[in-house]
């Protein structure tokens, strides 16, 4: 399997990259290549475009050459893990920025002439999304509570995109927990 390991924190030493290490370990043990795209690190910019046709052409102001080369990396991958900080309720702005440049139309779905949804184009790809922040956990799991990121995230985003979500871990609590819940939380990633 090839997996493409995606992080969403601009510290080095935080949980996100923490977690992203020992899966990243595990993944290997079982023989998976790794690709990782630190998000901090790509350099992408926001998206302008002028209609939909500027749109078609993927002309970006200059940035489509850093979104074709993160589109290879999807296009390599059979699997992308997510890792990231729930910061505000949401996912970093630089992941949702990610999701703009990088699934578009065209590449990641299409629109099709009488249907709701657009056709996904990333099929048969699997997603897997670790996330974590101070709230109990509680609160990014159960819709009612008002924070989506799963929803979002597996409905709005990957699965119109034809990605499947294998697994779904929102870390809650996390500044209240110990150096030995951190760690036992690592370990679960590892095994």
């Amino acid at each position: 399997m090839k997996t493409l390991i995606i992080i969403a924190n601009p510290c080095k030493n935080s949980f996100s990259h923490a977690m992203a290490q020992a899966y990243q370990q595990w993944a290997e043990k079982r023989g998976e290549e790794i690709q990782v795209l630190d998000l901090y690190d790509v350099g992408q910019d926001i998206m302008y475009f002028k209609d939909m046709d500027h749109l078609k052409k993927n002309d970006f102001n200059g940035g489509e050459v850093k979104m074709k080369q993160v589109q290879e990396k999807i296009t390599w991958s059979d699997e992308m893990v997510f890792f990231f900080p729930i910061w505000w309720g949401n996912m970093p702005a630089i992941l949702k920025n990610f999701f703009d440049l990088n699934f578009s139309a065209w590449y990641a779905f299409k629109f099709v002439k009488w249907k709701l949804q657009p056709e996904g184009l990333l099929a048969p790809r699997t997603a897997r999304v670790f996330c974590h922040g101070d709230a109990p956990a509680i609160v990014y799991k159960i819709p009612v509570l008002g924070i989506h990121i799963k929803r979002y995230i597996s409905a709005a985003i990957l699965w119109a995109c034809g990605v499947k979500v294998k697994q779904y871990m929102a870390i809650g609590g996390l500044r209240k927990k110990t150096d030995k819940q951190r760690k036992d939380i690592l370990a679960q990633l590892s095994k």
